[in-house]
């Protein structure tokens, strides 16, 4: 299918094809013994203090793999998301619900799909305002290859409110990769890829439903100039809840992949616009993710570009180039930008990403692409990945985290002004996803730890002060 992910798992980064990989992948208080290096005890209040920690096992001593997380719009309760085996080879859907101030467990919830496969691997949650947990990922199905499936739970206790499953046009596989939530809470979006047969090999496929009923209110598909492989990977809404826009890797013609970022109508998800971006290095260039500026007015874009970091501003109207902003690694190494966040003012913007053996987080300017700082920091001995990027409420402080050195968390808080380092904290284990509280500015991160024979690798959520 040609479209792929990336994770770092126990130390080493590993790239797979999403539709032929081999889904196998585990609560409990208190932090296992090694946690204590490297994490830092401070007293409570101290910026960068570690607040909790906790631990989702599922049943059996099988791999649990936490893929992301959100934070309720009043910040009171925390979400993960991921995959857990059920039993050897079976793996499900597991997410789970913290009290975001003292970590306490409010409710676990799994899916355990309709084959004997299991329930699938969930990718993406969000939290709408309306008290809804959303959760989409990829589910197998009964003769259908892989399918979208998208979860609605009750925020406060887990209940499953609606479950709907997306087969795309033949049958095989459709894998939701990114969801989003419109402002007003009333619909849900999910995009990834579908495979579209022959005639367009996989397409971006972006579908809609009511927040409240789980009802489809419509698919729309993307088959990039040359109809061979496209794979949508992020997706935003904007301030206003008008215009969806998906961004990914579309194979172009003439071009081994472009970044293509379509724009829908969000009632009717018409097509708006298409705008491409072929690197000038004629190499493969692949967007990771989406935002959009506050007021609305301009959509950013950034991701991998023929080993460069390439984030472009477009205007959310017309689609538009604004700019283009290009950070040049050494060809030896080269990199990637794996996520972007927008300060809330909108006036900056922050990438980051991997370069060779670093993390490497860039500062833009917003209006105009110019970079404002870069800041670099490589884990030892086998150096770090970049997994996400967030900004404080106050806009003051830019957080990253990933995996770092032999098996670590690494989670990085950055002046958000002048890029110098204000804290580095250690976790033993692998970072995959993060979010900021919007009201208490704390900073929460989720991956999975090794937890020994008993449980394996297990959901691990760490909360810092921010």
């Amino acid at each position: 299918m040609g479209i792929f992910r990336r994770r770092f798992r126990n130390g080493v980064l590993a790239i797979a094809a999403v539709c032929a990989i081999t889904l196998v992948a585990s609560l409990s208080a208190g932090a296992p013994a090694a946690a204590q290096l490297g994490s830092g005890k401070f007293a409570t209040g101290h910026s960068g203090a570690r607040l909790w920690v906790r631990f989702y096992a599922g049943p059996g001593a099988f791999n649990d793999f936490a893929n992301a997380m959100a934070v309720a719009p009043h910040g009171s309760a925390v979400f993960v998301t991921g995959e857990s085996p059920s039993a050897p080879g079976v793996v499900d859907y597991a997410t789970v619900g913290y009290n975001a101030a003292t970590g306490k467990q409010l409710w676990a919830s799994r899916y355990d799909g309709t084959t004997s496969a299991g329930g699938g691997t969930a990718e993406a949650v969000a939290v709408g305002p309306g008290g809804r947990v959303f959760v989409t990922g990829f589910s197998p199905g009964s003769g259908t290859g892989f399918d979208y499936v998208t979860i609605a739970y009750s925020a406060a206790t887990g209940a499953q409110l609606w479950l709907k499953r997306y087969n795309g046009p033949v049958s095989v596989n459709d894998v939701a990769r990114a969801l989003a939530v419109s402002p007003d809470g009333r619909t849900v979006f999910v995009t990834g890829a579908s495979e579209g047969g022959l005639a367009s090999i996989s397409d971006y496929a972006t579908v809609a439903y009511d927040a409240a009923t789980g009802a489809q209110l419509w698919v729309s598909r993307y088959n990039g100039p040359s109809s061979r492989a496209d794979g949508a990977t992020s997706l935003a809404v904007g301030p206003r809840g008008g215009t969806v826009y998906v961004t990914g890797q579309s194979a172009g013609v003439g071009t081994r992949a472009d970044y293509a970022t379509v724009a829908y109508n969000a009632a009717t998800g018409a097509q708006r616009w298409v705008s491409r971006y072929n690197g000038p290095r004629r190499k493969s260039d692949r967007a990771t993710s989406v935002a959009v500026g506050p007021g609305g007015h301009t959509v950013y874009v950034t991701g991998a570009s023929g080993g460069d970091f390439a984030t472009i501003a477009y205007r959310a109207s017309t689609g538009a180039q604004r700019w283009v902003s290009r950070q040049v690694h050494r060809k030896a190494f080269g990199g990637g930008a794996e996520s972007l966040a927008i300060s809330p003012a909108g006036a900056n913007l922050y990438v980051t990403g991997i370069s060779g053996f670093d993390i490497e987080t860039v500062a833009y300017r917003a209006a105009t692409g110019a970079r404002l700082w870069v800041n670099r920091y490589r884990g030892r001995p086998l150096g770090s990945v970049a997994r996400a990027v967030a900004v404080g409420p106050r806009g003051h402080t830019v957080y990253v985290t990933g995996g770092s050195g032999a098996n670590n968390f690494v989670t990085i808080a950055y002046s958000a002004a002048a890029g110098t380092r204000r804290w580095i904290r250690l976790y033993p284990g692998s970072g995959s996803a993060m979010a900021v509280s919007p009201v208490t500015g704390s900073v929460f991160v989720t991956g999975s730890a090794d937890r020994g024979a008993k449980t394996s690798n297990d959901y691990t959520t760490i909360a810092y002060h921010g």
